[in-house]
């Protein structure tokens, strides 16, 4: 279910960020297209290990692993 959702959010996120951040960068801040892609990459890295690792507790995981066996 965690894996499920976080890869919907990570998708909705990437494609609003990559759309739109990037050319709100690129007018509003005046950044290049090299450095504003730059800043988008690492917002969308940080925002996938954050999903991806903020919800799978090892001791959910034995504890999940055990009911299911």
């Amino acid at each position: 279910m965690l894996v499920t959702l976080s890869s919907v959010n990570f998708a909705c996120y990437f494609i609003l960020q990559s759309v739109f951040g990037m050319k709100f960068l690129e007018d509003v801040a005046k950044m290049a297209p090299a450095p504003a892609s730059a800043v988008i990459f690492s917002l969308t890295l940080i925002c996938m290990f954050t999903l991806l690792g903020g919800g799978a507790d090892t001791h959910d995981i034995v504890g999940w692993l055990a009911a299911a066996g």
